[in-house]
């Protein structure tokens, strides 16, 4: 069967059709290549045209006169007569869709029939039936090629890794998403075609943003790589890139987008950012620390004598004395400036201090009821401090002096971000860490004394929470405020804990937290009272080893002072044969002499000759493994320079009771 390429034009079909006249219709049909036929009553042809002859495969002479029965398979033949029939009863045009077989069986041939009623228009009797057809099979076949293209393609959508929306551009509601963006979104399929894609950003600049692309999309017709924060069914927010183009699809103009999550890399990406933030922080730390390391030792010595000779001057002068109030200025002066040093070598972590075992509430007590305090509350009325103390029996291992100075600091930033009135809330508990929060805390899990310190002053701004920590990073008024050094000590204090501080601002409060880890299973020390000033204590033989001649000469003093005859040394080789001709009561030992053995070496000489010589170490900076090393040696005590008269009291208490 041979296939033509013609087919009729609606409007000669029209005509055609509501014409009755055999005649004219051969006439037209005969010299025209379309594929008409008519048959009488009986299914026999009357009239075939060339073009139908030749779509059949035989002359016109073979099928006139003929049925479908001559020409066709028996099962196709009555499908034909039965169609006649219908027509013919009920005076009807009809539109057939069939597919024939070439005789060898190997291809199909896909035509549409219509067929109308031939009626007598004088007795309008059903004459037969008249037929035109034509060949669909190329439109057939690129129809279901492009069926099943489109389902390939939609497969190829739906199992792509990437989230994949198609998007009409101008509803700019989905149309389709594939199982990916699916998964991105946390909606169904049926949910995500009544939404707006813009429904699914996260904020009104993501909305604005996407206006932009889109824009640029219609000008260009595809865009790469845009990033986008999407907001789920869930509420998690999920960041992503993505490229859209605009596409035919289906026989419309669509915008396919391709979503890529990049959440994962995004949260890489802000730990990175918050580890450069940390090194640089530890950076800026480590810096301080080797100025701090590099000027305490001479610094400590410097004050030596502006703190501890107004003590001693004062100890001797009388009660009416005019040089009483400038000799305690210039101590306090000097107080002052060791002060600022230990915040520095504070900073510096590793710097040697003391740790004890303390009861978590008595340190807050102790804070409170110190003059610090006093003075703070002084300078600011309106202030109201309320304290929570929970779980009485919590203890930590600390240096008493850092702790209490990590309260202070945070009670005197909280209560100098109050512009006007306001209240000071200290609530500390014992609490357990879990593995997830230890994990966002960056400490190991387990009990921790919690300190939660919080001022209801104004939100802090956003951009200073990443900095607020570190080192002279201040809002306040340079000079006004103390060193600028206050949270840095706080930070650096807890991480020689093992713990940490965390910080939450709210428009209502900001809190900052301390988790120092709890002491199982070890006793409190009671937190030591100063001895009196005054009345020499002890008798006996003290040895002074110091390089420094100022330090000697002040401390020979301070041991004569308290009751002790004092000798000296100016070097560690110096004082060990000393010893080894001399048995003394007490030494009081320098623990840097950069000519010569150093403290711990000293030591280890002297408890060779003598091994429960008990002594003093003092040190303006020197680090904790060397201070507890040397103090390790044997009876042996840590303070720090400068020291005053009661430093030397309480120590020897310590470690020579009465």
């Amino acid at each position: 069967m041979t296939k033509s390429k013609f087919k009729p034009t609606d409007d000669i079909l029209q005509y055609l059709l509501e014409s009755s006249d055999l005649s004219l219709i051969s006439t037209i049909f005969y010299s025209l290549p379309f594929n008409v036929y008519a048959k009488n009553k009986e299914g026999q042809f009357i009239f075939v045209s060339p073009a139908m002859a030749e779509a059949m495969g035989k002359p016109v002479e073979e099928i006139l006169g003929k049925t479908d029965f001559d020409h066709h398979p028996e099962k196709l033949a009555k499908k034909y007569l039965n169609d006649d029939r219908s027509v013919m009863k009920t005076r009807t045009i009809k539109t057939i869709d069939e597919n024939w077989g070439t005789q060898d069986l190997d291809e199909i041939i896909y035509v549409r029939v219509i067929k109308t009623p031939l009626i007598d228009k004088t007795t309008s009797n059903v004459l037969g039936t008249l037929g035109i057809f034509w060949d669909r099979t190329e439109e057939i076949l690129k129809e279901k090629k492009l069926i099943e293209s489109q389902e390939k393609y939609s497969a190829l959508i739906e199992q792509a890794s990437e989230g994949i929306l198609l998007v009409d551009p101008f509803s700019r509601k989905i149309l389709e998403s594939n199982k990916a963006f699916r998964k991105i979104s946390e909606y169904s399929e049926r949910e995500l075609l009544d939404l707006d894609q813009y429904d699914l950003l996260l904020s009104r600049k993501d909305k604005i943003f996407s206006k932009k692309i889109f824009q640029n999309l219609i000008d260009k017709k595809q865009v790469d790589a845009c990033p986008r924060t999407y907001i789920t069914k869930k509420g998690n927010t999920v960041y992503a890139e993505i490229s859209a183009k605009i596409i035919n699809y289906k026989d419309q103009t669509t915008i396919l987008v391709v979503v890529r999550d990049i959440t994962q890399r995004k949260i890489a990406e802000e730990e990175q950012q918050k580890l450069r933030v940390k090194l640089k922080r530890a950076e800026q730390l480590e810096a301080i620390g080797v100025m701090a390391g590099g000027v305490a030792h001479d610094l400590n010595n410097i004050l030596a004598g502006i703190v501890s000779y107004p003590e001693l001057i004062l100890e001797q002068l009388p009660k009416d004395s005019p040089f009483i109030n400038p000799l305690e200025t210039i101590q306090q002066s000097g107080q002052r400036a060791a002060a600022v040093v230990a915040d520095l070598l504070t900073v510096a972590r590793g710097a040697a201090s003391p740790k004890k075992i303390l009861n978590v509430n008595q340190l807050i007590e102790q804070y409170f009821t110190s003059p610090e305090f006093q003075n703070t509350a002084k300078n600011h009325p309106n202030v109201e401090y309320v304290k929570t103390l929970k779980t009485p029996f919590v203890s930590i291992l600390c240096s008493p002096i850092h702790a209490i100075k990590c309260i202070m600091n945070l009670v005197i930033n909280g209560t100098e971000a109050i512009e006007d009135s306001g209240t000071i809330s200290i609530l500390s508990e014992q609490v357990t860490v879990s593995s997830k929060k230890a994990e966002q805390l960056q400490i190991v899990p387990g009990q921790y004394a919690a300190i939660h310190i919080s001022n209801n002053g104004p939100k802090i701004p956003e951009e200073d929470m990443s900095h607020i920590f570190e080192p002279f990073y201040t809002r306040k008024t340079q000079g006004k405020s103390g060193t600028g050094l206050g949270l840095t000590i706080v930070w650096t204090t807890m991480k020689d804990l093992g713990g940490t501080v965390s910080l939450t601002t709210t428009e209502a409060e900001t809190t900052f937290s301390l988790f120092i880890p709890v002491a199982v299973d070890m006793p409190s020390s009671p937190l030591q009272k100063k001895v009196g000033k005054g009345v020499p204590l002890r008798s006996g033989t003290a040895l002074v080893i110091d390089d420094e001649a100022t330090l000697r000469e002040i401390g020979c003093q301070i041991l004569q002072h308290i009751g002790y005859t004092a000798h000296r040394a100016k070097s560690g080789e110096e004082g060990v044969r000393f010893i080894e001709n001399n048995q003394v009561d007490l030494v009081l030992l320098d623990m840097q002499m950069p000519h010569g053995i150093d403290g711990y070496e000293t030591y280890q000489k002297i408890i060779k000759v003598y091994p429960s010589q008990p002594a003093i170490i003092a040190s303006g900076y020197t680090t904790n493994e060397k201070i507890q090393k040397t103090c390790d040696l044997g009876p042996a005590i840590f303070i720090k320079k400068p020291y005053t008269v009661e430093d030397i009291q309480d120590a020897i208490e310590k470690i020579i009771p009465n």
